[in-house]
């Protein structure tokens, strides 16, 4: 069951927007673009994201362990961009704090486990590196999406995809399984359903349906990965922590 949870995260990692058969709307795939270039325009918001796994035979203790979630802020509206982001998984119903990223005065900090707290300056607001999302990163080609897609509709404000897994290249899950000592991985389900707000997008949410075999036995799980964002651009009040504990990062780069 473990070797399923992990592959699992790496399956959803691994497949994430990609797109569509019958049953398509072109409004829906049209809505879902104009909201992706609304996203990549935006200054400010709240975010969290969530991801859990679940199967038929998992323990109370290893579903507690399938879930892992980041959570924070962020403004780039000023000189000076801000970011507060934390991640955290549940043990036994209780959430531990991960590891946490927090950008203030052009200052990274980063706290892994309150075990190791480090800062590291990024310059000048003129040498800073900028925060930026490149476009051409995140073109969806409507018509190689519909390769892929099963159905896609729109319903008032929900973009619904849901995907023919059997054309997806399943290549790199027959790797994984073999890492994993497994005879077979099979990603049996792919739907994304998107909420949108004023053509933003307020929620999106993938799930994938995976099995794994190991000498004529399979095990099936499900993995629910969850975004949403709020208070799109503007002000943001980002709760900040202490940071007088936190000590210079060595030479070398705290993120490269």
């Amino acid at each position: 069951m473990k070797k399923l949870i992990s592959l699992v995260f790496c399956v959803a990692l691994l497949f994430g927007l990609t797109a569509c058969g019958s049953k398509i709307e072109d409004e829906a795939l049209d809505a879902l673009e104009t909201s992706i270039a609304n996203l990549l325009e935006m200054k400010s918001s709240t975010f969290h994201i969530d991801m859990k796994v679940d199967a038929p035979d998992i323990t109370e203790e290893q579903a507690n362990a399938s879930v892992f979630a980041i959570h924070g802020a962020y403004d780039l509206r000023t000189a000076n961009p801000m970011l507060s982001m934390e991640m955290e998984m549940e043990a036994e119903g209780e959430k531990i704090p991960f590891m946490a990223m927090y950008l203030k005065d052009n200052t990274l900090y980063m706290n892994m486990m309150d075990m190791i707290k480090q800062k590291q300056s990024l310059g000048t607001s003129e040498t800073a590196p900028q925060i930026s999302l490149e476009k051409d990163s995140f073109e969806l080609p409507k018509e190689e999406m519909k390769e892929y897609l099963e159905k896609a509709s729109l319903d008032d404000n929900v973009i619904t995809l849901e995907f023919d897994t059997t054309k997806i290249d399943q290549s790199e899950l027959k790797e994984m399984a073999k890492a994993n000592g497994l005879d077979s991985v099979r990603l049996g389900k792919l739907e994304v359903v998107v909420t949108l707000k004023d053509k933003h997008i307020e929620k999106a949410e993938l799930t994938l349906g995976v099995s794994a075999t190991l000498k004529e036995e399979t095990e099936s799980a499900t993995v629910t990965m969850s975004f949403a964002l709020d208070k799109v651009n503007t002000n943001q009040e980002i709760d900040f922590p202490d940071f007088s504990d936190y000590t210079d990062a060595a030479d070398t780069a705290v993120l490269e």
